[in-house]
């Protein structure tokens, strides 16, 4: 396939509806019976050996050496980050709707640019202000803070979904060290490798180090689990985190990720059409706000600090 611009918008699209797939995918395994731990780890436990496969088809063996330092970056980075991310998103859609709690998690790069400034090491103060006011008050218009019995059934998700973007733009900071010296389909790979670690951590605390138990579990996880847990790793993890690097290569990061903002707006889509989730007016409204406040912070970031969007933090939560 030609690497033409128009090419360069279907695959950023494509991905943007793979991974507006997960939440509404996980909330059916919820049906099924599936807990946020198990369907976690089927899904990074089978996107594992699909990433590791492409970092050989892109890098060859030179992709696979790496130095004691780096492979701590990466646990901390992989473990602390992208699996505490990973895992408290699904704990959210556990407890709330995939229309709200992904708007929720999305609010990530608006947290980022505040870890950022918390640092010293975004100067560009004047020019955020009014993008990081726009997404949370969006935030606190999608969750209904004027209806109290909205706001309180939503509380528990929410305090999940915060905790997961605060991890992914932890995770987004802190890679940003490991993107100077690596590819994002190593960066990945490696991160990949620590967060099957960690989720395999948590899934023995949960059962108490008794492996039978843990065994058990899995082995007795219905047919359609399973199946869910294959198309979340493969259409909703790997060809889409393929397609954002095309993107990326066609478009260039700062355009990718300005287009792939449009991800929150499909995952409503998905939860009306197959959950049967309705948002209000208001809600609708803060989902709008959310989305332009999110578009004008990557904007600003493209205008005023090309070198850091050539960094191409990747969207894989």
């Amino acid at each position: 396939m030609k690497k033409t611009i128009t090419n360069g918008y279907l695959f950023v699209i494509l991905a943007s509806l793979g991974f507006s797939a997960k939440s509404v995918l996980v909330k059916v395994g919820y049906t099924y019976g599936a807990d946020a731990e198990s369907l976690m780890l089927l899904r990074v436990s089978i996107a594992l050996p699909l990433v590791f496969f492409a970092l050989l088809a892109m890098e060859s063996l030179r992709g696979f050496r790496i130095n004691t330092k780096d492979l701590f970056l990466h646990a901390l980075v992989g473990g602390g980050g992208l699996g505490c991310a990973m895992l408290f998103s699904f704990y959210s859609l556990s407890v709330m709707d995939a229309s709200v709690s992904v708007l929720v998690i999305f609010t990530y790069p608006a947290i980022t640019v505040l870890l950022l400034l918390l640092l010293g090491r975004e100067r560009r103060i004047r020019y955020v202000l009014a993008p990081l006011a726009l997404t949370f008050t969006g935030l606190l218009m999608a969750l209904r803070i004027d209806s109290s019995s909205i706001f309180s059934a939503n509380l528990e998700g929410t305090i999940y979904g915060l905790i997961s973007a605060f991890s992914f733009a932890t995770y987004n900071v802190m890679s940003k060290r490991l993107l100077r010296n690596s590819s994002p389909i190593r960066t990945t790979a490696f991160s990949t490798t620590f967060v099957v670690c960690f989720m395999v951590a948590v899934y023995t605390l949960q059962h108490s180090g008794n492996l039978s138990a843990m065994t058990n579990q899995i082995l007795n996880l219905t047919p359609e689990i399973w199946v869910i847990s294959f198309v979340l790793a493969l259409f909703s993890g790997f060809l889409p985190f393929l397609f954002f690097l095309y993107g990326i290569e066609i478009l260039g990061a700062g355009r990718t990720v300005i287009i792939s903002s449009v991800g929150p707006v499909f995952t409503i889509l998905w939860a009306g059409i197959f959950l049967g989730e309705r948002l209000d007016t208001v809600q609708v409204t803060g989902m709008i706000v959310v989305v332009v406040g999110i578009v004008a912070l990557k904007l600003t970031g493209t205008k005023k600090d090309k070198k850091t969007e050539e960094e191409k933090t990747l969207d894989t939560n």
